[in-house]
């Protein structure tokens, strides 16, 4: 049998402080993620959550590198993001990220090099938005942050990588009317 971790304090049953680490057992399997409707984060060893609207299993990039990782890639999208829509949008990203990393050959997030991070983006701007493209950037900055302060990775592998340039001011045509008529004659 096995516990319920919640990462919410406000929702656990067990009690405050109970969702502070996360124990699983050997045959337990990989630790499930659900968010609930109003975006609190619970974690389920094992079995299926009651009464969630999605839920996802980690990664095996995630995984590979340990249950400290583990934790703190739970964390990242339980404690740092407290928007929802944040929250779903980075973690997006962050799927698509570590799936990419997957169809590469990347062992774990570990593993994961500055060439890694580039060569995605560069990737994303064939296919994306350069806006959406930023986005997808800083979700994998913002969580590679939180993994160095936890002590998982030892460097930011996507601190040093650029995203695409994009203005928001360019081809705005914020001229009045009467400039229009005027600057056409010119």
């Amino acid at each position: 049998m096995t516990d319920d971790i919640h990462l919410n304090d406000a929702e656990c049953p067990h009690g405050a402080g109970h969702a502070r680490g996360l124990r699983t057992q050997a045959d337990a399997g990989t630790p499930v993620a659900a968010g609930t409707s109003d975006g609190a984060v619970t974690v389920h060893p094992g079995g299926q959550p009651a009464g969630v609207t999605g839920e996802f299993r980690l990664p095996a990039l995630v995984t590979a590198a340990g249950e400290q990782a583990s934790v703190r890639f739970l964390e990242f999208f339980a404690f740092t993001l407290r928007n929802p829509h944040t929250r779903r949008a980075y973690a997006r990203a962050v799927e698509a990220f570590l799936l990419w990393c997957e169809d590469h050959a990347v062992p774990s997030i570990a593993a994961v090099q500055p060439l890694h991070v580039a060569a995605w983006i560069e990737s994303q701007t064939r296919e994306l938005s350069a806006p959406t493209v930023k986005q997808h950037l800083a979700a994998v900055r913002h969580l590679f942050d939180w993994l160095v302060v936890g002590q998982v990775v030892p460097l930011n592998p996507a601190a040093s990588v650029l995203g695409p340039a994009h203005s928001a001011r360019r081809g705005t045509g914020r001229l009045k009317p009467r400039q229009h008529a005027h600057n056409a004659a010119l």
